[in-house]
Formats: C-alpha cells, structure tokens, sequence
C-alpha cells in the first residue's frame, strides 16, 4: 500500500542526523510479506538483536543511542527481542514501537526505555493489550504509552484513506495522530549530539 513509506521515515531521520539501518527479516529469506507464518516474530526479533549488535561495532555509531524502532509486525518484533533478551545486556538503549500486536505478551522486564504509540480505534492490534503489558512491566514507568483518539492501525500512512477495510480490520491514515505521534518520537529520540 505504501512501498516507500519506510524509505521516506528513514529519510527524514537521516535528515535529522541520525543513521538507520533496516532490519530486512523478509528480503533474506526471500519473502515479501509476513503472511502464512512463513517468519515469526522470533525469526524478526533474532534479527533485530544480530543487526543492532553489528551496529555497536561500527566506529561512526553512537553505542549508546541506539535506537530499535518497529511499525505493526515489526515492532511486535521489537517486544519479543526485548521480552526474550531484556534481562541481559541488550545492542540497543531505547525502542519505540508504533501499533505492534501485543497479544499473549509477557509483561517486559526490561533495563530500556519504551514508547509505544497506538490507535483508540485500532481493532487489529487493539491498544487496551499494549497498555495492560506498560502497566504489567517492570520496573515501572519503563514504558511509555501514547494512545490517540480515534486512530486507527496504520494511522501514520498517509497513502491509506481515513478508513478501509483491510482483512478482518480497519486500517486509515489519521493526520492528526500521524503528526503527533512523529513529534512524540522526535522527543523520545532527543537531538541528536
């Protein structure tokens, strides 16, 4: 639906002074897309841990901001690595996770700061089972929920109308929460140094 979409974020985040690096836990497996349980989110998750680890070995890369960032499976990715690897030392500082599925997750122990920002209106990855696994968590106060009225899963596409159906979902593009969700990404991020 929207092909350049992670390309443009990655942009505007290099634009900003930061370096990205993209996860590709489809291309290297020769998929190109997450249907039929052909990867799970554990396959995603030992990904991300490899590749952030590479990362704190690179001499132009600040080891201690590094950042995992993940929009819908993705970041459910990001709170598996952190689930199944937070209690150990982990290649990144901080992870910021839009719309992830938070069904049948644990509650994170974990030594990093989280965001999560989520749809009121998301009925594909409902935000009420984010925000029980943020108050679950410990030590407290580790991670953080925004969640915006009326937005729904993918609510920062901006190809997608404001509603559609999508499986057995609704998906739309919410400007509003689109907006204010990259501002609140922006000042968890902190400038860059």
């Amino acid at each position: 639906m929207a092909p350049r979409l992670y390309e443009r974020r990655a942009t505007e985040l290099r634009r900003r002074g930061y370096v990205v690096l993209f996860v590709d836990y489809l291309g290297r497996r020769g998929l190109t897309s997450c249907a039929a349980g052909s990867i799970t989110h554990d396959d995603a998750a030992r990904d991300l841990i490899v590749e952030a680890a590479w990362l704190t070995t690179q001499a132009s890369v600040d080891r201690t901001r590094i950042t995992a960032i993940g929009w819908s499976y993705g970041g459910r990715a990001v709170l598996v690595a952190l689930a199944e690897h937070g209690r150990g030392p982990l290649p990144f500082t901080r992870a910021a996770v839009f719309y992830p599925d938070c069904r049948a997750l644990e509650p994170l122990k974990i030594t990093v700061p989280v965001l999560m920002l989520l749809g009121a209106e998301d009925d594909m990855t409902p935000s009420r089972l984010c925000e029980d696994v943020s108050r679950r968590s410990t030590p407290p106060g580790m991670v953080t929920t925004v969640v915006y009225p009326g937005a729904r899963h993918a609510f920062d596409v901006p190809e997608l109308p404001a509603k559609m159906r999508y499986g057995l979902a609704t998906i739309g593009h919410h400007p509003q929460a689109a907006a204010a969700a990259w501002e609140e990404l922006q000042r968890f991020l902190g400038p860059v140094k």
